[in-house]
């Protein structure tokens, strides 16, 4: 008796978890320097970052950090 409540349970927890896999979407999309932005406004202390697109640039960034 126990195996004829297994097989339909089984088989319906099965269809039941690929229905929720089909159906998870995400569509969120965040890139690093808006998460920093939304963390740093909720008083997490986030690390100090610029974005420099060439050497000299960089050099210059780089020379702030030590501050």
């Amino acid at each position: 008796m126990f195996k004829l409540f297994v097989q339909p349970a089984k088989s319906a927890f099965r269809s039941a978890g690929r229905r929720v896999l089909q159906n998870q979407t995400r569509n969120l999309s965040i890139h690093e320097y808006l998460s920093a932005n939304l963390l740093s406004k909720a008083g997490v202390k986030v690390p100090k970052g610029v974005v420099a697109t060439t050497p000299e640039e960089a050099y210059q960034a780089a020379k702030t950090f030590g501050r």
